[in-house]
């Protein structure tokens, strides 16, 4: 729980990055396609990668919850690596 103004705004922030994180990973998820003719994005390169760790490092190093995300980010990009060695 923010204790004061200072800390309320880092949560605001950190919310408004990770609204425009989502919205660019549904633009990525959008645009699949795209990547069968290119590499596949890192999940430490895509900008929800780069909010994930930077919000990481400051606000939730050791919140279990948020590692577990990021395990799934990365599992997500994994799987997509997986599909276009198949298709």
């Amino acid at each position: 729980m923010p204790r004061n103004i200072a800390e309320t705004s880092k949560v605001i922030d950190s919310i408004s990055g990770l609204e425009s994180a989502a919205n660019n990973h549904i633009e990525w998820i959008k645009n699949f396609h795209r990547i069968i003719v290119c590499d596949p994005q890192a999940h430490t390169k895509c900008n929800f990668g780069r909010w994930y760790d930077m919000q990481n490092a400051a606000l939730f190093p050791d919140e279990e919850l948020f590692l577990q995300i990021g395990q799934a980010h990365q599992t997500f990009h994994q799987l997509a690596t997986e599909i276009l060695e198949i298709a």
